[in-house]
């Protein structure tokens, strides 16, 4: 784990994603971002970028803009089907067991 403020931040916001990620890892951090190379349900590997403006997919110059969230789960559900199922079935089970 990165020992900078944005590598620990990223790294604590994928940690708490559990089981609606398949797994991550941050390959670098620094004083003004960190990013995390992230494998989501659907196989694909994405790179999220934290800066001071939020969280965003880190893309190459010529694949144009990505937006950026506010939160790390806003990024996740934007771009994986299976991180929103996988999310609810997780709060239904959650509220589930407060019954």
């Amino acid at each position: 784990m990165a020992s900078s403020f944005f590598g620990q931040e990223l790294h604590r916001a994928l940690r708490e994603q559990g089981p609606a990620i398949h797994s991550f890892k941050i390959v670098n951090a620094g004083p003004l971002q960190a990013v995390a190379r992230v494998k989501i349900l659907e196989g694909h590997t994405i790179e999220v970028l934290l800066t001071q403006q939020g969280y965003k997919v880190d893309c190459k110059p010529n694949e144009g803009m990505s937006s950026t969230f506010e939160s790390v789960e806003d990024l996740l559900h934007s771009l994986s089907p299976l991180y929103a199922q996988r999310r609810s079935e997780a709060l239904f089970e959650a509220l589930k067991r407060l019954s």
